[in-house]
């Protein structure tokens, strides 16, 4: 995974002003961004960014008006490009501001071309204020909507309460920059689970097989902290950001993904007595993914970023007490020979917990819960039968 690329793309202007704000970060120099717009002066004069002009043969550098519909089909025209860009990742977070034409319509297109390569995509969107009109709430929320269909991890961000974070008397234009870096270092943060190998790593495979086609809502918090007592201060700042929920809405969490970073002088206890807090907000039945890195930019600051997935539709359970269907005897024939029915139904066996290994656990006392060995992994606890089909 050391190797992997990791692609941020911003796809519109709006989304083009958060890729900026990264790129001029020293700490997310390892990272590649790209962004995407039909808008000729959005692209200008943008170093370290990879820009691609959308239907620059009929678009000719002009936005499209807020329609979504010319906004698919200009980012449509850049497919070739887009499949180049996210070939060999190891994830790609894509960032659009919903309601607007490009951002709307250019979206789709992206969320169907990772499918398509089956690639791991975090996508991280912003709804309009409600002062902008029902207008350009119905767009943001029709390309939701499509957008959920087709991927399956979705932040969707309430400007409204992204700027309830923000003082009152901020000045305008320095309160768009700081929601702008709000967005910016939650990217970075999910950004950073790729870099983690070398200390608390995320099995990105298993979290892309427990995500894959789950229709599923996603919120997102944000903390940082220094000092002292930052262990506890950032948990603190974590659910100070209205954009996540309150304390209950992360216990009910499905899927939880973590990214704790901190500078050089991050230590074990810290990690440790950080990400235990963490731990005592979630219900024993919330599937973690947790990664944690170093970096030097950071200094004294400790940032803890969360994504937390609710799945729409609960995962089918297989009731404990109903016994397995036994198979039907083969029927016999003249000669007495067994004959396979063909159109008999076959089942999925489901794993048990008698059956299953418990590796370097295994020698060790199980730690039990509220009843639940909680060494067994949660699928199996739960009696959840695994879909193995490719």
């Amino acid at each position: 995974m050391s190797n992997g690329r990791t692609v941020i793309l911003g796809i519109g202007g709006g989304a083009g002003k958060v890729i900026r704000c990264m790129a001029a970060n020293k700490g997310a120099s390892w990272l590649e961004f790209a962004h995407i717009d039909t808008d000729a002066v959005d692209l200008e004069n943008v170093p370290g960014v990879t820009c691609l002009s959308a239907g620059s043969d009929w678009a000719k550098g002009r936005s499209c008006g807020g329609d979504p519909l010319l906004g698919e089909k200009a980012v449509g025209a850049n497919i070739r490009e887009l499949k180049a860009l996210v070939a060999d990742t190891e994830m790609v977070i894509v960032v659009g501001c919903l309601g607007r034409g490009v951002a709307s319509g250019g979206i789709q297109i992206v969320s169907r071309l990772v499918r398509e390569e089956e690639l791991l995509a975090f996508f991280f969107v912003t709804m309009p204020f409600s002062y902008e009109g029902n207008g350009r709430r119905e767009i943001a929320e029709s390309a939701l909507r499509n957008l959920r269909e087709n991927s399956d991890i979705v932040v969707a961000v309430q400007n409204d309460l992204l700027f309830t974070t923000i003082a009152a008397d901020t000045r305008a234009n320095e309160a768009f920059a700081m929601a702008d870096q709000v967005l910016a270092d939650g990217v970075q943060g999910i950004a950073e689970l790729v870099r983690c190998h070398g200390m608390m790593s995320v099995d990105f495979a298993s979290l892309r097989a427990l995500l894959k086609n789950r229709e599923a809502h996603c919120s997102f918090g944000i903390g940082h902290a220094s000092g002292a007592n930052k262990t506890v201060e950032v948990i603190d700042d974590l659910f100070k950001s209205r954009m996540l929920g309150d304390h209950d809405f992360l216990a009910r969490s499905d899927v939880v993904v973590a990214s704790l970073i901190g500078g050089t002088d991050l230590s074990i206890g810290d990690m440790n007595q950080c990400l235990s807090m963490l731990g005592n907000q979630l219900d024993p039945a919330t599937c973690s993914y947790i990664g944690a890195n170093v970096v030097p930019e950071k200094g004294d600051e400790l940032q803890l970023t969360i994504v937390s997935v609710h799945y729409k539709q609960k995962p089918a359970l297989v009731p404990a007490s109903e016994p397995a269907p036994s198979p039907a005897k083969p029927k016999r024939g003249r000669k007495g020979k067994a004959k396979v029915a063909t159109d008999e139904k076959q089942f999925d066996l489901p794993f048990v917990e008698e059956m299953v290994s418990l590796g370097i656990f295994g020698n060790v006392p199980p730690t039990i819960v509220k009843g639940e060995n909680l060494d067994v992994p949660t699928f199996q606890r739960q009696g959840v039968v695994l879909d193995l089909d490719d």
